[in-house]
């Protein structure tokens, strides 16, 4: 199974540590109202809680409603001062994940020795936390042991590699790809049953890596054949089909 995704997260909050957003029940409930919900918005946040974060980093954000309690996995894109006291933080790309509730996560993490020994050393009462950058890895592997967040995690891994600055309409159609196949959970990586390129000019899906999976689904119809056997050493082994056979296919 294809763990890039992991290891693109693991690297990146090695480098710009995972954030923790917390949120009050009514500050929740009118961020689950707006356009885009918790999905993506902006909140302002005090300077001195905010200072460290370096962008874009992986965040984690936990609020309540009325009936539950929630979590979710996202980027922090970007933080920049708007008043003399505060500066805006924008996340984007949020996805729900488990535990739902920063509660629920330390009493899953705490079986690990770095938190047990870390564990006096936060808040985790403040509206905003950064954590360090080990234990930032040891939590994002938390989260990836439980298999229902893949796909969002996944999501938020192919949101990275998206480009910032584009050259050209390639680039565009590039960034069109990827936000589509992350819509469904999926990356340029994942598996293609059918790949359509048009006649001329140039495409982004040139740039993605199909070709070798799309000639092995072509390969498992071959006019008059069955597939014998298949493996990525030997590639496609197909043999003839009897003649008496070849009327349900056509001629």
């Amino acid at each position: 199974m294809d763990q890039s995704w992991l290891n693109t997260l693991k690297t990146l909050v090695q480098q710009r540590p995972l954030v923790i957003f917390q949120f009050e029940e009514r500050e929740w409930c009118r961020l689950q109202e707006s356009r885009r919900g918790v999905s993506e918005f902006t909140c302002a946040k005090y300077h001195e809680l905010v200072t460290t974060i370096r962008t874009p980093s992986i965040c984690l954000l936990f609020g309540r409603d009325e009936s539950q309690s929630k979590a979710y996995f996202g980027i922090v894109k970007s933080r920049a001062a708007v008043t003399t006291l505060e500066s805006r933080v924008r996340v984007s790309c949020s996805r729900p994940i488990l535990p739902s509730s920063i509660a629920d996560l330390i009493r899953v993490a705490t079986e690990r020795r770095h938190v047990t020994q870390r564990r006096h050393q936060f808040d985790f009462n403040n509206s905003v936390i950064v954590l360090p950058p080990q234990l930032s890895v040891y939590l994002v592997e938390i989260l990836a042991d439980i298999e229902t967040n893949h796909d969002s995690m996944r999501t938020v891994s192919a949101s990275l590699s998206l480009p910032t600055r584009y050259n050209g309409m390639t680039d565009v159609q590039e960034n069109a790809l990827q936000t589509a196949l992350s819509v469904f959970g999926l990356s340029s990586k994942d598996r293609a049953v059918s790949l359509v390129l048009p006649d001329g000019g140039q495409t982004a899906l040139e740039r993605i890596s199909l070709e070798d999976y799309v000639i092995g689904h072509d390969a498992r119809s071959l006019r008059r054949r069955t597939i014998s056997e298949s493996s990525r050493a030997r590639g496609y082994c197909a043999r003839p089909v009897p003649r008496s056979a070849w009327e349900p296919l056509g001629r």
